[in-house]
């Protein structure tokens, strides 16, 4: 019997025994399992221990704690050896995260897991039973306005500096270290991921400058055409929005070739709900656009160290309710992405503000940026 298989028998005498703090603490330390293929037993011992133990946290009153558990379990940590599949077994979680957000007075983010649940893939068993609950808790739960979007996500304080940086790639201008740092971590639950993203942001008279740091040991990109896909690829992405309209914003992608990829986003879907009425304008071109990238190593050879980017976004190419140089106290919505996909099958996602799902396209779950 290998020994990765007496771990497996023992979480489950564990969760069998109602030790969840030790199932997870076995499952989440044990550096990596092997499973045979089709299996994930691994990852619904992980997945299960988690959703138990936040049931237990929710009727004992600790929504919170609740609320991280449900959102652990819509999680693949890579030592499990379990990616995502195409038909997750994920409306469970989602059903518990619905109620966990609804006790915390969350109620829109509560429709938007439900919402979820409900649209998974349907399976037979408890997928399919929990689909329906999902369904259920939307019909009971009061009608929630679709507008205007709330948003809850992180504020980053953006610092002012009196001279335009001189741009790498490298971030090696001595006024970056003005700057906060903000950490991109996995999107769902918000946990670290394999590799450490940062980010950090100033503005001039001119330009909103925006540096990303991504630690890697293949950085890889193929696509060299502006506006070619760079999303199936790796890169970094800029949400931004200064319109005070978070359904009209614009994404800004560098790739580690420094392949730009800009649009315009019209986005019309409802909290929660699929993505419709959602309109892509890649006609659009940020004019004015500076980008710089430096690899840490070779690209597309393994034994890199990592990779980092750098935008100088001219105020002047952006539309918004006072046009130009924010003044103090200008607050605009902002998410920060970073894509990374060291097998191109199974690509890795990294946000700044939570979202709750793997889709960057959540307007209602982007920070804000504040020009001090």
């Amino acid at each position: 019997v290998r020994r990765a298989d007496i771990t497996v028998m023992l979480a489950q005498a564990y969760l069998d025994e109602g030790r969840l703090d030790n199932c997870l603490q076995l499952l989440e330390n044990t550096p990596y399992f092997t499973n045979w293929e089709g299996q994930d037993i691994v990852w619904r011992l992980f997945n299960r221990a988690h959703i138990l133990r936040g049931q237990e946290r929710l009727k004992n009153g600790d929504a919170r704690s609740a609320l991280a558990d449900f959102e652990a379990a819509l999680t693949y940590p890579e030592n499990l050896g379990v990616g995502r599949r195409d038909k997750p077994l994920e409306a469970p979680a989602q059903y518990w995260r619905g109620r966990a957000l609804l006790a915390l007075g969350r109620h829109r983010e509560a429709r938007d897991a439900w919402l979820i649940g409900s649209e998974l893939p349907s399976m037979a068993g408890e997928q399919d039973e929990y689909r329906e609950k999902c369904r259920q808790a939307l019909q009971e739960l009061p009608p929630v306005a679709d507008d205007p979007i709330l948003i809850h996500g992180p504020t980053y304080r953006c610092f002012k500096i009196e001279r335009d940086l001189v741009l790498t790639g490298a971030m090696d201008d001595p006024l970056w270290q003005a700057a906060r740092v903000a950490e991109l971590n996995e999107p769902i639950a918000g946990r670290p991921g394999r590799y450490r993203t940062t980010a950090r942001l100033l503005y001039s008279d001119r330009y909103l400058y925006i540096g990303f740091q991504c630690e890697d040991e293949l950085v890889w990109g193929t696509l060299t055409e502006r506006d070619a896909p760079i999303y199936e690829e790796e890169c970094v992405e800029v949400f931004l929005c200064p319109t005070g309209q978070p359904r009209l914003y614009y994404e800004i992608n560098v790739s580690p070739p420094n392949t730009v990829f800009d649009a315009f986003i019209l986005n019309g879907r409802p909290v929660g709900g699929p993505r419709i009425n959602f309109i892509g304008l890649k006609d659009y071109t940020c004019e004015g656009l500076i980008t710089r990238v430096f690899v840490d190593g070779k690209l597309g050879q393994p034994g890199a160290k990592g990779w980092s980017a750098e935008y100088a976004i001219p105020f002047q190419s952006l539309v918004g309710d006072r046009p130009g140089t924010p003044k103090p106290g200008t607050t605009w919505f902002l998410n920060l992405f970073r894509i990374d996909a060291p097998d191109p099958q199974k690509p890795e996602f990294y946000s700044w503000a939570p979202t709750g799902a793997i889709d960057f396209h959540r307007p209602w779950c982007f920070g804000i940026i504040r020009f001090d």
